[in-house]
């Protein structure tokens, strides 16, 4: 959402009653990383988990990341 910048994202799925989230985010300290022979890790999926409040789901996002959550009831 911002290359810069991290974002929080409040989700509500209507009809599933999360408490939790957990799955995967990859992202690296550049916005141009790349892996390398040298550098094999710069880019690697890493975990990632949130949970829940009144307001609903909220994820914490990484700058220039893409994020895959599995939300747990």
């Amino acid at each position: 959402l911002d290359p810069k910048n991290s974002s929080d994202v409040t989700a509500n799925v209507p009809g599933v009653a999360a408490t939790s989230a957990v799955g995967e985010v990859l992202t690296a300290a550049r916005f141009d990383a790349v892996n390398t022979f040298e550098a094999p890790n710069a880019v690697a999926p890493q975990p990632f988990s949130a949970k829940a409040s009144e307001k609903g789901l909220t994820l914490s996002l990484p700058p220039h990341s893409v994020t895959v959550v599995q939300l747990k009831p």
